[in-house]
């Protein structure tokens, strides 16, 4: 009797596996979306979520350009994102796969928290004397690799309808935004047709880099060892975090660590209120998905 429920059992999910395997569903975009750093082209919340990161991400397509947008309202993950630097990989799973990346490097200009010897003290920042006047901050920038016709730097200021482009919010201290545009040429040549590549699976994978104790230190030499080391037991665990969690999101409030304050235009910390699941460990998360070819 045992092995017949066994055997039922093990049909069923052999039913179902291919179900739970199938890629999710770019969703068609009527309209070209602005590339602005302005979730106001977008309509809605992100649809996916992943709490690993406190990430809000989507994925959209015409028939020219795939979007992407990332989002956060989670100051440890503003912090990364801006700080730290992060790299969205795509993968069109073929024999051999393809792959393609777009890398935001670590900031050149960084405001760090300042922890204390004492436990007890909350976090505080650096004096403003560490921050980089505005005038001298880099463009934002980005590091194409393998795509076939644009590789290396990128710059945000340039908007094409047809082109690359991305950009950051900003003058936004409880959310960062990035939104990419990606010419869908780029990765299947001048001449594709869309309802056959439509057919491909890709995987989108998005690392977001860690801030270490030693580059913290390396940074501003006032950071003591144990200050650092109590301000992160205090405040989350230096550990990579598990990624790969992803559900659409279909209310607002779901899983989201968001602060009061948030970062600056130039993506530093305003404020030292740091919620307890901080963590400076290296986030990671993917999914896979096709192309839509129509709505």
């Amino acid at each position: 009797m045992k092995k017949k429920i066994s055997m039922v059992i093990i049909g069923i999910l052999s039913l179902l596996s291919p179900i739970m395997a199938q890629p999710s569903l770019s969703k068609w975009q009527a309209q070209p979306i602005k590339i602005d750093g302005d979730a106001a082209d977008w309509q809605s919340l992100p649809r996916f979520f992943n709490s690993e990161s406190a990430v809000q991400y989507e994925f959209r397509n015409d028939a020219q350009n795939l979007y992407l947008i990332i989002k956060s309202t989670d100051q440890a993950t503003q912090l990364q994102l801006a700080q730290a630097g992060f790299t969205i990989h795509l993968k069109e799973k073929t024999q051999p796969p393809t792959k393609f990346s777009i890398t935001f490097p670590a900031r050149k200009s960084e405001t760090w928290m300042n922890f204390h010897n004492n436990p007890e003290e909350k976090p505080e920042l650096l004096n403003d004397k560490y921050n980089t006047p505005p005038d001298i901050i880099p463009r934002d920038s980005a590091i194409l690799a393998g795509f076939m016709y644009t590789k290396g730097m990128i710059y945000s200021d340039k908007n094409d309808s047809n082109a690359f482009s991305f950009a950051q919010s900003k003058n936004n201290r409880k959310q960062t935004i990035f939104e990419i545009q990606i010419p869908l040429r780029e990765i299947f040549g001048n001449n594709f047709n869309l309802i056959q590549v439509s057919k491909m699976a890709f995987q989108l994978q998005v690392i977001i880099n860690d801030l270490s104790l030693n580059s913290m230190q390396n940074k501003h030499g006032k950071m003591g060892e144990r200050g650092m080391q109590n301000g992160m037991r205090r405040n989350g665990q230096m550990g990579g975090m598990n990624g790969g969690e992803m559900r659409e999101r279909n209310d607002q409030g779901s899983g989201m660590n968001g602060s009061s304050e948030g970062l600056n235009e130039q993506g530093n910390i305003t404020d030292g209120n740091f919620n307890n699941n901080l963590s400076f460990g290296r986030k990671s998360f993917s999914i896979d998905f096709v192309l839509s070819t129509s709505k």
